[in-house]
């Protein structure tokens, strides 16, 4: 894959070219990312943007929000006061969080962002001999003024298939013939411009741009010419129809992942099954790879954002891989590789590695209050098992042992460490990782043992028990309340500005609050204040903006709380979760609260 993009600029003091932050309807900071912060002085998380604007400004930016739906932006161009006073002229591109009242908001200082474009100017000649490599038929597209050309290079000479802009590309002219699919497609590759993606790439089964049937691989990115201009650009390989295939993992149009290009989950497991049972290579290897914190991504930042990453991870995956196998996407943030024949346990640990590290250093920095890592299961043919059943539920077993160990690494299955998995007990071990709750299984088999744990060991378990929460939920930390003010009597995690009391939880109005389970959970106390004001004030002053609350004893006689805390940042609890917390509160309660 080409990937042609322009990259984070490394900020110094408080000079940035793009910094990013979530606001309310309100222009209120629901987060806001480091250099933000540094490059406006903001530390407080409820100050207000329009403050920080001219007049004008604010109302023009507060304005165009209200037209945004849940697909679109606005992009508004403003004067923004520097913590050092400097009045800045900046770029505000504002998108709406999908599923949420808040909204995304970019920032580009353009002074900064002028300057590193001067440092990073190419020249067209030089994309182009760069794309000669791929194919021969390109495309640009500029967004200034909305055309798109597609073209193909013959002796260095343009040859132009179709100039039009992109509602024209959407009409019956070009669309009239095409598959339901095909148009589906062009929908998306037309979005991908519009906003000026890093990189995507599709398949069309015919054709778009020219009068013969071939299908085609489009794939493209952003490229930085000089501060003027930005342009969408690529390449357009044909397809082999006599294979239907091409050199992308050698797929066949039908086993593309959409979104990715990678092989899709039917496509990269028939790869696994008959690498095994056709005895295909001396060795392989099964590789279950599962993105760590997806979910804040899409919670935090909106899908589209998400689409993103996932292409992003799917781009390092295709790299990294090579032609040592096969990459494959199994739908959401789940991804499959299959290797082959890599010598010595070294050469795997090499490929893992630098799994780890591109993924972990794609985003580092870019995200606010967690980063992007990957959990990999690997398990190995024939040294494992022969079968290919087998060697998938050691591969997936080996994954959720990587997670339950913190995420962020890698777990070779070996039976002296993680047990023998035979053909009976693989399907005893299916059945019981479908027995969550409905939840995550990671996180039932903290609470299921650790509790027992906490049984048989006493408190000396317990700031073990609790840091395993933490790292599971991602939470900040977690509080017990206790005694005639509910002083805090216990607490676990990286709290900013720690709670040392919590008397309003005794109020008739607080306790309405609760479940039959004496359960309460808020996954967004910003939203919420209206219900009960001194709650909303007394969790905001503390920077707690989604919390689990679990009540020791009943609500005629409350000995006490806990509270699973999570600063700056929503959550969307579940059922499970809930009742996950109000079994593990209970157990503390007992061991702590006499």
């Amino acid at each position: 894959m080409i990937t042609i993009y322009l990259s984070e600029y490394v900020p110094t003091k408080i000079d940035i070219t793009k910094a990013g932050a979530v606001i309310d309807k309100d222009m209120i900071f629901f987060s806001a990312k480091v250099n933000f912060r540094q490059f406006l002085g903001i530390h407080d998380a409820h100050q207000c943007l329009y403050n920080i604007m001219n007049e004008e400004d604010g109302n023009k930016l507060k304005e165009a929000m209200k037209n945004i739906d849940d697909e679109g932006y606005v992009t508004v161009t403003a004067k923004m006061r520097r913590v050092d006073g400097d009045n800045r002229d900046v770029s505000i591109r504002v998108s709406k969080i999908t599923g949420s009242q808040n909204y995304y908001l970019e920032l580009i200082d353009l002074k900064n962002l002028h300057k590193y474009l001067d440092e990073l100017e190419l020249k067209s000649a030089e994309y182009a001999n760069i794309l000669q490599e791929f194919g021969k038929m390109f495309f640009e597209y500029d967004a200034q003024s909305g055309i798109l050309t597609v073209y193909n290079l013959r002796y260095d000479i343009k040859e132009t298939l179709v100039r039009c802009t992109l509602d024209e590309l959407q009409r019956d002219k070009y669309t009239k013939n095409m598959s339901e699919k095909d148009k589906m497609v062009l929908y998306a590759f037309c979005d991908s411009l519009k906003i000026n993606d890093k990189f995507y790439n599709y398949v069309f089964e015919k054709n778009p741009f020219s009068d013969d049937d071939e299908s085609i691989f489009v794939n493209g990115g952003m490229l930085v010419l000089n501060e003027d201009k930005i342009l969408s650009v690529g390449y357009i390989k044909n397809i082999d129809p006599l294979t239907d295939s091409f050199d992308l993992n050698t797929a066949r149009i039908s086993d593309l992942d959409m979104m990715t290009g990678l092989l899709n989950k039917k496509a990269v497991l028939k790869e696994a099954r008959d690498s095994v049972e056709n005895k295909k290579y001396e060795q392989v290897f099964f590789v279950m790879i599962d993105l760590d914190n997806f979910k804040m991504v899409n919670d935090n930042y909106g899908h589209m954002f998400g689409d993103e990453v996932i292409k992003k991870i799917a781009s390092i995956l295709k790299t990294v891989v090579g032609n040592k196998g096969y990459v494959g996407r199994f739908g959401g943030d789940e991804f499959f590789a299959v290797l082959y024949n890599l010598g010595q346990e070294g050469d795997l640990r090499s490929v893992l590695g630098s799994i780890l590290t591109n993924v972990e250093n794609s985003y580092r920095d870019k995200l606010e209050g967690f980063n992007l890592s990957v959990s990999m299961g690997i398990s190995e043919y024939p040294r494992n098992s022969t079968d290919y059943d087998i060697l998938f539920k050691k591969a997936d077993r080996a994954v959720y042992i990587a997670k339950k160990k913190g995420k962020k690494r890698y777990i070779i299955y070996k039976e002296a460490l993680h047990g023998e998995l035979t053909a009976d007990n693989a399907d005893e071990l299916e059945k019981l990782d479908t027995q969550k709750f409905a939840g995550d299984i990671k996180c039932y088999e903290i609470a299921r043992d650790g509790i027992s744990k906490l049984i048989s060991e006493g408190e000396e378990y317990l700031d073990t028990f609790a840091q395993d929460l933490i790292n599971a939920y991602c939470l900040t930390g977690i509080s017990v309340y206790a005694g005639k003010d509910f002083e805090i009597i216990k607490q676990w995690g990286d709290y900013e500005k720690p709670m040392l009391s919590a008397p309003y939880m005794k109020e008739k109005v607080a306790l309405m609050r609760f479940n039959q389970k004496n359960i309460f959970c808020e996954n967004n106390v910003m939203s919420n204040g209206f219900f009960v004001p001194q709650i909303h004030n007394r969790l905001l002053e503390y920077n707690i903006h989604s919390t689990v609350q679990c009540l020791i004893g009943t609500k005629d006689n409350v000995r006490g709380v806990v509270t699973f805390d999570i600063e700056k940042m929503l959550h969307n609890w579940t059922e499970e979760d809930a009742n996950y917390f109000g079994i593990i509160s209970n157990a503390i309660g007992n061991m702590l609260i006499k």
